[in-house]
């Protein structure tokens, strides 16, 4: 099978996998967001961030490494599995214990209980580490597609059975909880996989250089994604954290259909060409242009209808949640940039680049945090904003010194989809001033800006839909 067919092969899965768990993750969403006060999600939210960490250090960056590294050993599986176990216990034990001060920091004493159940699935979680890796080295998608959508029913079920007879936050609670025991649960049995008694320490070292930097990006990015929950759920009210953590969720579903799918896909693939820079450039670029096109495609469309997709689905209550999917959704598009950028700079091992990169958006994202709170929390979503703009544009100019994808080639692969974006939006907007009802606003609104966007890249004779069109005249 070809570098192209492999790409596509696994972009397909991918796709799938993402818009089928999105989209039960929508319906769910949609009947708990009806059912649930605002409070409940802003409870769970508070709590993103420490279930954020703990995911990355107990993964560690070696998943990524062990995808990366030519020749793994069943050793090296086996090392990572009981680093990883080891590491999801003590951090549980760990956060066991600090439950009180963190009820304390939000002032909220009703997440101690909340708190102490959730953390558990740090654990259940860890246990398919190994399982999941192993799938995704072997481009092996349709595994991880049955597995995570099949999971997300049966918890995305409990969790409205739960919520509807009065459980209220323990219902987003047992949806986490329920969906990792499945997700790990069903891993185990389609995996051939076992752990054995073996530990290396060999193993370990020939990872870590690269797994480390990596974590400590990791890291980094993690707490700037969660800082402004944190800010918001300490200074704020409760209710402010869940219409932010509501429009954030919504955010999540599009960008992680866009973004998951694409660096899933290339990152196993890629790393298997490494060495061929010639061949891993066209790659990249191919890459960056279909990223872009799906992109400028989708995000501006949603800001485009944030308030009647908001209101028609979650209903009225949720309507303060409209300005911070907007202002979210904006940044959206200059991180996804990022990301992808960043995914590049994995495949040479250049992770020592990306945890610079990371502290300097921290530093940046802390600058202009402090001089937004004053202005209440939606200044403070805005300053987000400015920070992934200036973020995105300095990190393509910085990577292209190591990946042979130079600033100005990175710029003419996102401007030209970019334009068509424009032109599609401010086309569509007057809809919004002349139409009544959210569902027909929606529709309509929708219908037109796509049927402008793919006109306008027929007419500019778009490579990338070129490619699709020729793809599926082949198939």
């Amino acid at each position: 099978m070809s570098l192209k067919q492999q790409t596509a092969n696994a972009l397909g899965w991918n796709l799938i996998d993402r818009i089928g768990t999105q989209a039960a993750y929508l319906v769910t969403g949609i009947v708990l967001a009806r059912l649930l006060p605002v409070s409940d999600f802003g409870l769970i939210g508070m709590l993103s961030i420490f279930v954020g960490l703990s995911t990355i250090l107990v993964d560690g960056g070696f998943s990524s490494a062990l995808i990366r590294k030519q020749g793994a050993t069943d050793r090296d599986y086996n090392t990572l599995f009981y680093l990883n176990m080891g590491v999801s216990i003590f951090l549980y034990l760990l956060l066991f214990a600090a439950t009180p001060a963190i009820a304390r920091f939000y002032s909220q004493p009703q997440l101690i209980p909340l708190a102490r159940v959730l953390f558990l699935g740090i654990i259940i979680n860890s246990a398919a580490l190994i399982q999941s890796t192993l799938f995704t080295k072997q481009i092996n998608f349709k595994v991880q597609v049955i597995t995570n959508t099949t999971s997300l029913l049966i918890a995305g079920g409990s969790a409205i059975a739960l919520a509807y007879n009065g459980a209220g936050a323990w219902a987003l609670v047992f949806q986490t909880l329920i969906l990792s025991f499945c997700k790990t649960l069903t891993l185990w049995i389609v995996s051939s996989w076992r752990p054995k008694m073996i530990f290396s320490w060999e193993s370990l070292k020939s990872v870590l250089g690269y797994s480390s930097n990596l974590l400590a990006s990791q890291i980094v990015n993690t707490l700037f994604v969660n800082l402004y929950t944190l800010t918001i759920g300490r200074l704020f009210s409760v209710a402010e954290v869940g219409y932010y953590t509501q429009a954030q969720k919504m955010n999540d579903m599009a960008t992680s259909v866009l973004n998951n799918p694409i660096q899933a896909a290339t990152f196993p693939i890629f790393s298997t060409i490494q060495d061929d820079r010639e061949r891993l450039l066209r790659a990249f670029r191919k890459t960056m242009r279909f990223a872009m096109f799906v992109t400028f495609l989708a995000l501006p469309m949603l800001l485009l209808v944030a308030r009647p997709f908001m209101l028609f689905l979650l209903g009225d209550k949720w309507s303060h949640s409209v300005p911070y999917l907007q202002l979210i959704l904006i940044g959206s598009i200059f991180n996804l940039i990022t990301a992808l950028v960043n995914s590049f700079l994995r495949i040479p091992g250049r992770t020592d680049v990306l945890l610079r990169l990371e502290f300097a958006k921290v530093l940046l994202s802390v600058v202009i945090l402090i001089f937004t709170i004053p202005y209440g929390s939606l200044a403070v979503i805005g300053g987000l904003v400015i920070s992934r703009v200036i973020i995105c544009i300095t990190n393509m100019y910085i990577s292209s010194r190591y990946i042979d994808y130079t600033f100005g080639m990175q710029v003419k692969d996102i401007l030209p989809y970019a334009g068509l974006s424009v032109i599609s939006f401010v086309a569509a907007w007057p809809i919004s001033q002349v139409l009544e009802g959210n569902f027909w606003l929606l529709a309509t609104q929708c219908s037109t800006y796509s049927i402008i966007f793919f006109t306008l890249a027929w007419l500019f004779n778009s490579k990338v839909l070129v490619d699709v069109i020729s793809t599926l005249k082949r198939s």
